[in-house]
This record gives C-alpha cells, sequence and structure tokens, in this order.
C-alpha cells in the first residue's frame, strides 16, 4: 500500500464511500487492494483498516483500430480484445478534439465551456459507416475516434486509444451539373481537428492554440466559378457561352489561425514562441477533389 494505483484513489473525502470516476481504471481478473482511516475534527488520524481487496470484471479496450474506405466513404473497424469479458456491442465516440474524454452527456472543458456529447453510435458489428457525403448515413464525420466495450452485463470496459484521420479530407460529394443563367452552389466540406488544449505564456493562456484553419481554393476551373477561402463555397452564374463539361479541382490547404506571430516571437524572443510556429514541412497539410461539372443551356 505505499504507492496508490492511481492518484485519484488517494484522496481525503467526507463522505462514507468512494465510486469509480470514469470507466476504464480497472483491468478485469488483476487483484486490487485498499484500506481507509479516518480523521477526527481535531485533524488526528487513526489507524488504517484492515486491508481489503476487489476484482473488477468487465471487457478490456478493443484494439488493431483501422479504417477503409469503399465507395468513397470511410469504414472505422477494429477486433475485441482477448483479454477480460466478451464483448456483446460496441459504442463509438467521436470528436474533432485531440485527445478528447468518451461522453454520452455535456460535459465542461477548459476554455471551451460545456460541449455537447460525443456519442456516435451503438453497434453489435465490429465496424462502422465514419465519413460519408450521404446526409442519410448519419456519419459522424469527424477526424478522431474511440470505442468501448460492452459486455453481457452492460458493464463498459475502458476507452481504446484514439484513432486520428486525415485532416483536411475533402469528403462532400460535388453537384455535377449547372445550368446557363442560373446560379450553381456547392459546398465543399473537410475533416476539420481543433488540436488539443495547451498552455502558452501569452493570453488568454490555456486555450486550444492548435485548432487548424483550412483555405480553400480553385486550381483549375473556368473563369465564372468562384469559391470563399474560409467557408469553401463555390458559386457561379454560367453564361451562354460556357456550355458544355469542364474539369474542376479544388485544393484545401491547412492553416494555422491561433498560432503565435512572428511579431509576438520577437517580443517575447525566446525559443519556446518560436517553437509554436508551424512553419515546418511536418505542419503542412492539403487534399483535393477533382470531378467534371457539365453545363447545359
Amino acid at each position: 500500500m505505499r504507492t496508490p494505483y492511481r492518484p485519484c484513489y488517494d484522496v481525503v473525502i467526507n463522505n462514507t464511500k468512494l465510486c469509480n470516476p470514469r470507466t476504464g481504471l480497472f483491468n478485469p481478473d488483476e487483484t486490487y487492494y485498499w484500506s481507509v482511516r479516518v480523521r477526527n475534527r481535531e485533524g488526528v488520524w487513526g489507524k488504517w483498516s484492515p486491508t481489503q481487496t476487489f476484482k473488477w470484471s468487465g471487457p478490456r479496450p478493443p484494439v488493431e483500430l483501422e479504417t477503409v474506405e469503399r465507395n468513397g466513404k470511410i469504414y472505422l473497424k477494429w477486433q475485441p480484445n482477448p483479454r477480460g469479458n466478451r464483448p456483446l456491442s460496441y459504442e463509438v465516440y467521436a470528436s474533432n478534439m485531440k485527445g478528447f474524454k468518451p461522453g454520452k452527456t455535456p460535459y465542461e472543458v477548459i476554455s471551451l465551456g460545456e460541449v455537447p456529447s460525443n456519442f456516435a453510435a451503438e453497434t453489435t458489428e465490429k465496424e462502422l459507416l465514419i465519413v460519408s457525403p450521404d446526409p442519410a448515413d448519419n456519419a459522424p464525420n469527424k477526424s478522431f475516434y474511440r470505442i468501448i466495450a460492452i459486455d453481457k452485463n452492460r458493464t463498459p470496459g475502458g476507452s481504446s486509444w484514439p484513432l486520428e484521420l486525415e485532416h483536411p479530407f475533402v469528403y462532400s460529394k460535388p453537384l455535377p451539373g449547372a445550368k446557363v443563367g442560373q446560379l450553381y452552389e456547392y459546398r465543399v466540406l473537410t475533416l476539420q481537428s481543433m488540436g488539443d488544449l495547451q498552455r502558452r505564456p501569452q493570453k488568454p493562456g490555456s486555450a486550444f492554440w492548435e485548432k487548424e484553419g483550412y483555405e480553400f481554393s480553385i486550381t483549375e476551373g473556368p473563369a465564372w466559378l468562384t469559391i470563399n477561402p474560409k467557408t469553401g463555397l463555390i458559386s457561379g452564374i454560367p453564361s451562354k457561352y460556357d456550355p458544355g463539361k469542364t474539369n474542376i479541382t479544388i485544393t484545401v490547404n491547412r492553416t494555422w489561425p491561433n498560432e503565435v506571430t512572428t511579431t509576438y516571437v520577437s517580443e517575447v524572443s525566446t525559443n519556446a514562441a518560436k517553437g509554436f510556429q508551424k512553419n515546418g514541412p511536418e505542419f503542412q497539410a492539403s487534399d483535393e477533389q477533382r470531378f467534371t461539372l457539365n453545363v447545359i443551356r
């Protein structure tokens, strides 16, 4: 009993019971030891109780998470953990927050306040459609995923390691046709990442400093077609001279709108501040979407 298994159990409470704060803190079929002592109003501690033991019974986190692409859609696949109770179903959680905590109900995040549930679906299968341009598929279309196994007693296990998808990644389906004299619109949608909570020396201190931005551009297409570089909305009205098929190429580049500026670096003049800037090639990423647009009269 010299070292606590987890710091959250080396605590002082004003109650006569201690509840498990979240799933995944214990491994199945392992023996754990605990004891308790009391303190009176004068701050004097009594002796430790006799040491007690317990075992937790439940499933372990799923393993071998991977993605496969079929017909322009992305599926998440996994395998049950060979140890622990046999899972009967799986809960899938999805978020754009790196290292997110699975939650079926809204919860508080520093600098963001209350965030909504990131529960995506429960399934008895070992795969789930997670990225799709079709709204009827009800796909999460997020960049990070975790899976929790559920056994026959509805006992949840711990969360799997997060799986990260590429971002940017264009998943929307373009409208293939336009008509002369009529407005054509299509919004390009991409997977996104807001990074994780970090502490920086500049204000506001704790924030999602590595939240990504995305810059959209048309690198191949007709002159009448334009795109909003921030929202990815493509629009334009073809004239009577524009009928026929034309090739379109949309490029999405990752940007870092929340990073420190060169002005800040010169003012602070620290290696740490310089390290925050995302100038290196390892921080750059882009994706393209190519399609043929048919303009009719």
